[in-house]
């Protein structure tokens, strides 16, 4: 398994403000699978993509992603995993917005060994005649294609997706999906895709079930439904 986690706890504050965000979490994710988290406001499951990314430590438990355990992991080599092996998608894009949409995905692909090209990506996410415009000029839609292009251009070996189409409307939406879909199936990128939206599940390899912190539900999906079919 690519990814594993394996009893993680993780809690916020103490004394009358602790709150207990996952309790003993156990999934297993084979590489190159798309793995749906899914849960309402509340359930831990941005936390759990947090823990996995390094953002986070968690209070108790392991995680390990291609054989390396994350948990315990020195700042330097902490931020050599990141930089190595994990490409980030957030709800708000996260944009530098006096760097143009180029500029943008290139920042990240100073900092790959074996960058993907970026021209390419342009072309792939259908934002090449955008290439020149600066964040603000951008349609919600082309923002978040350029949060996917940058996320990508590191060519990760792990991509953490947390509510990617949550700020979109179900069209555009739709099409992000069917881009992640197409980088998995051209590039064999493991995604660990973090939604309240329970159709997304239906292009998933694996689903994910999360409430108050524990898995709920998990179940393997063998035919995934194209993303262009989903139905909100």
């Amino acid at each position: 398994m690519f990814v594993e986690t394996e009893n993680i706890s993780k809690s916020y504050g103490a004394g009358g403000s602790h709150a207990q965000v996952l309790s003993g979490v156990s999934m297993q994710v084979a590489e190159g699978s798309v793995c749906v988290i899914l849960g309402p406001s509340g359930s831990g499951k941005s936390t759990l993509l947090n823990v996995i990314g390094g953002l986070d430590a968690v209070d108790g438990g392991h995680i390990r992603v291609g054989g390396l355990e994350v948990t315990g992991l020195a700042p330097a080599a902490l931020s050599e995993y990141r930089r190595s092996t994990l490409g980030f998608v957030f709800q708000f894009y996260n944009l530098i917005p006096n760097l143009t949409v180029a500029e943008n995905i290139e920042v990240c692909a100073y900092l790959s060994d074996d960058p993907l090209d970026v021209g390419g990506l342009l072309e792939t996410m259908d934002i090449w005649d955008q290439r020149g415009k600066f964040p603000p000029q951008l349609s919600g839609g082309q923002q978040q294609r350029c949060a996917l292009a940058r996320a990508l251009v590191k060519n990760p070996k792990l991509l953490l997706c947390d509510e990617p189409t949550g700020a979109l409307d179900s069209a555009t939406a739709k099409d992000v999906l069917i881009l992640l879909e197409k980088v998995n199936r051209a590039y064999g990128t493991t995604m660990l895709i973090v939604t309240h939206n329970e159709a997304v599940s239906g292009m998933a390899h694996q689903v994910v079930k999360l409430r108050d912190g524990m898995i709920q539900a998990e179940y393997a999906n063998s035919h995934p439904a194209p993303a262009a079919e989903l139905v909100w």
